[in-house]
Order: structure tokens, then sequence, then C-alpha cells
């Protein structure tokens, strides 16, 4: 699949300036994004869809219980994507009682793990 490229800094739709094209990226970099981009919609904030979303209010709550905060990324996930099995939180950073960075591991049927930062840090989706 190919999807047009976000900026994970500005979170704009990147394009290169010299020529005005937009950037596309496919493969794992496109089921990163896509899961960075599932995983950064808060339940409700789609005001045409106020059902879709994920609900952060589980992580917020959960913070320093891994397995709830795993266990509510899998659920989602699996209703999301086709292909998702399981979610590993690889590492997390709390600051006044929320959770500040974020990294997951994701494993995919019939695809190598995926790495994803997705709270704080910077995006990426290198497969190990």
């Amino acid at each position: 699949m190919k999807s047009i490229q976000i900026d994970p800094v500005t979170n704009d739709v990147a394009f290169n300036r010299s020529n005005g094209v937009f950037n596309f990226v496919n493969d794992n970099d496109e089921l990163a994004q896509r899961i960075k981009i599932l995983l950064g919609t808060n339940l409700g904030e789609i005001p045409w869809d106020r059902t879709k979303g994920f609900d952060q209010n589980n992580i917020i709550r959960n913070g320093k219980q891994i397995h709830v905060i795993e266990t509510a990324i899998t659920e989602y996930l699996k209703k999301q994507l086709n292909t998702f099995v399981e979610v590993k939180v690889t590492s997390i950073t709390h600051h006044d009682n929320r959770v500040t960075d974020m990294a997951i591991d994701i494993n995919l049927k019939h695809q190598q793990v995926q790495k994803i930062q997705v709270i704080g840090g910077e995006a990426n989706g290198n497969d190990q």
C-alpha cells in the first residue's frame, strides 16, 4: 500500500520543496505511519464521527500498569488492522503522573516486528 507521507514533526503533509511533489511512504513505513495516526487520534476527536479514535484515557489512567496499556492498544488495533497481532511496550517515561514518552513493538501476521514511537520522541517505523 502507498500513502502520502505525514511529516513526523509538524503532522502536516510532507512534500519535496524543490519540485512541489508530495512525498509518499509504503510498506513498513506506511504501516508505522498509519498506526501512529490511529493511536494519535483521540476518541471523539473527529467532529463528523465522534465514535472513531482511540480512548487515550486508558493510557493516562493506567500509565504505570504496562499490561493494561498493552491490552488497550492491542484490542483497539485488532479492530482497525487485519494484520495486527499484539503490542509490547518497550519504553515508557512518566512526568507528573502522565505518560510523556512511549515506544512500542508491534507484532504483525506474516511480517517482522515494527518499532514505533507513539508518544513523544521521533516517529519511526524501522523493522527489527
